[in-house]
């Protein structure tokens, strides 16, 4: 179990001495696999979402619309009752093969920033709220009902210190 003193210094989570960057991403199109659990499972949460990229990459090769095949798109689904999250790729055509779903995430304006370092859930979600007190500190509204993007440039790079997140937080 992971505790404070495990933890990156916040140094190792945001890349730069600028927290990050506001952005407009145009619509997306998305395929990808889903998975569901309960709060409860916390502990749980991080090997599903290891799991759900494991059957996602095992699968690239079912769909044939893909813009990147390196880039991998993690989407955290607004729920207050349990946890949703999907691994993607982004396509420029919705043609789903079976067991997989579809997703269009309308353009929308977000914070981005850069997380750095080993991929535990536990960091990232650390990361999150470090960077959600920033945006509400500045006078940032966090559009809760709205899908938070993990976008992996080189979803394929083994697990290390080095690897960077782009997590983009949707704000107004």
């Amino acid at each position: 179990m992971l505790n404070k003193s495990t933890l990156p210094p916040k140094e190792l989570q945001v890349r730069s001495n600028r927290i990050g960057n506001i952005v407009v991403k145009p619509k997306l199109l998305l395929i990808g696999i889903p998975f569901t659990a309960p709060h409860s499972l916390i502990h749980s949460i991080e090997a599903m979402v290891s799991i759900t990229w494991a059957k996602l990459l095992n699968r690239a090769a079912e769909m044939k619309h893909i813009l990147d095949a390196k880039r991998g798109i993690g989407v955290q689904l607004p729920s207050h009752d349990k946890y949703q999250y999907m691994a993607a790729y982004e396509v420029h055509e919705l043609s789903v093969p079976e067991g997989m779903v579809s997703m269009i995430i309308p353009s929308q304006s977000y914070f981005v920033f850069n997380y750095k370092g080993s991929f535990h859930r536990r960091w990232v979600q650390d990361s999150y709220q470090y960077v959600l007190d920033y945006l509400l500190q500045q006078g940032f509204s966090f559009e809760r009902d709205k899908a938070i993007l993990e976008i992996y440039e080189d979803i394929n790079a083994p697990d290390s210190m080095d690897r960077t997140i782009s997590i983009h937080l949707p704000i107004s």
